[in-house]
């Protein structure tokens, strides 16, 4: 089953590089985003086809280190590299670029996108504070906004029928990424947690009813054989922390792994942060604005009493609901509000959660893998 799926995966997003361009010549434009904040379901519902921008790449990252600062954080000089390196597949499909500034690079990485790829690229603010009913009112008007830029990128007005049809595509593909992580975290997969994450990764390419259908599949097939597998061997269980790892940032995962440890959640949004909220009290924009306003934040949120942080709260949530025994904290280097919140993170996990964690701090493509080894290898024999 394993192969398979993971075959058929490879297959498909070939397929999916190779459609792209012929979809854009007959009239399509493909919408290029940078943060998990953005509701793909507006973008889809307008006829655009949206993706995310982002693979790991050392050439990458030093093309994107001539527009930005030496000091951006890797993610950022990534994204930077690929649109504006001609003959990349980013580069050359994408119309529209955006994304919801959650940090400071993020905002300057869309200026220098928009002064030099020519593109279309705007961006839209997310609130840092807690929601209350001034975050909210706020937040509505930027999703308003971002309606209205959209459909002057697209041609089209939105109409409900085709935003609630695109709301349940994409709620039905998070019920259906839930369900997979459950499996997986119950030892019933047969999947590794870099594998898994491929799965997660590529719903930022494929077509959503193509991927749906993916998922369902793997699904039926994981449910059919589960049975068959032994249970786990006592190995420990670990929850992944931190910066974006973008597709093809995979040494420390495959380290923790070769280590005899298994990965059963983690907070990353380029993870299972993109999927675990589902837009359920209505198909609306209204509904969509609230959604995306409760979701989990990231390390840039404001909560300045610990006790009320919800991104501990969340990461607590998951630490119970997957049996988690330890976590490994991992901050890109220059990534400043992981990095800063990483004492603070260690803290609480220990003391509220009673597990450890280790804190890694590295960058794509870096070449320290010996190193990187010594210390998990240490960490996992205090688990």
């Amino acid at each position: 089953m394993k192969m398979n799926v993971l075959s058929q995966l490879n297959d498909l997003l070939e397929q999916r590089r190779t459609e792209i361009p012929k979809l854009r010549s007959k009239g399509q434009k493909v919408f290029g985003y940078v943060c998990c904040k953005v509701p793909v379901e507006i973008v889809h519902a307008l006829g655009m086809i949206p993706i995310r921008i982002g693979v790991a790449a050392e050439a990458k990252m030093a093309t994107g280190k001539e527009f930005t600062h030496q000091f951006t954080c890797p993610y950022i000089k990534c994204i930077v590299g690929e649109m504006l390196e001609q003959g990349d597949f980013f580069h050359d499909n994408v119309d529209v670029i955006s994304g919801f500034v959650t940090c400071l690079t993020v905002h300057r990485c869309l200026e220098v996108l928009k002064q030099y790829t020519g593109k279309t690229t705007f961006y839209l603010t997310h609130p840092l504070n807690p929601p209350t009913k001034r975050e909210e009112k706020f937040y509505m008007a930027e999703i308003a906004h971002f309606v209205s830029q959209l459909e002057a990128a697209s041609g089209k007005k939105l109409d409900n029928p085709r935003l609630k049809e695109s709301v349940e595509i994409f709620n039905w593909i998070r019920v259906k990424l839930r369900e997979l992580c459950r499996l997986h975290s119950m030892n019933c997969s047969g999947l590794r947690w870099s594998e898994v994450l491929k799965i997660i990764q590529a719903g930022f390419l494929l077509d959503a009813k193509q991927y749906l259908a993916f998922l369902m599949e793997t699904i039926r097939k994981i449910e059919a054989e589960k049975e068959e597998l032994q249970d786990s061997n006592g190995a420990p269980r670990i929850m992944l922390i931190g910066s974006p790892m973008l597709p093809g940032d995979d040494m420390l995962i495959k380290i923790i792994e070769d280590c005899g440890a298994r990965i059963v959640a983690d907070t990353l949004c380029t993870g299972m942060r993109t999927f675990e909220d589902l837009v359920i009290s209505e198909p609306t924009i209204a509904g969509i604005a609230q959604t995306y306003l409760n979701s989990n934040p990231c390390a840039s949120a404001q909560d300045l009493e610990i006790e009320k942080d919800r991104r501990l709260k969340h990461t607590f949530r998951l630490i119970r609901e997957h049996k988690v025994q330890g976590a490994v904290y991992y901050a890109l280097r220059f990534c400043d509000h992981y990095a800063f919140k990483d004492d603070e993170t260690k803290q609480f996990l220990a003391e509220k959660a009673g597990i450890p964690m280790i804190s890694i701090h590295s960058e794509y493509g870096e070449t320290e893998e010996g190193r990187l080894r010594t210390r998990i290898e240490g960490f996992l024999e205090t688990l």
